[in-house]
């Protein structure tokens, strides 16, 4: 049987290892979290310049489409100025106060 003092030496010994291992522990998750965050804002930038490239493909296919739509209008300004006419005849009869 273990003395007293054999007991408590073998406790102050597994509590010098339990806060080991928390710190051990402790350090790997810091580890990990850092690279988690590293990796997230990587791909968050990725994904910042895809957005700003799909952004500007959508503002350059806007403009190519304003272009096109003004030359239709002053090739065809009769029937452009017929289709808006329509068109706001269309919109004031679904918008109108029954």
């Amino acid at each position: 049987m273990a003395t007293k003092e054999e007991l408590e030496q073998e406790l102050a010994k597994a509590r010098s290892d339990m806060k080991l291992m928390a710190s051990m522990v402790s350090d790997r998750a810091g580890s990990i979290a850092g690279t988690a965050s590293e990796l997230a804002s990587e791909h968050l930038g990725d994904l910042s310049d895809d957005a700003r490239r799909m952004i500007d493909e959508a503002m350059d296919e806007g403009r190519r489409m304003r272009g096109a739509v003004e030359e239709q209008i002053r090739s065809n300004p009769i029937a452009a100025a017929a289709i808006a006419f329509a068109a706001g005849l269309f919109l004031a009869k679904l918008l109108g106060r029954k």
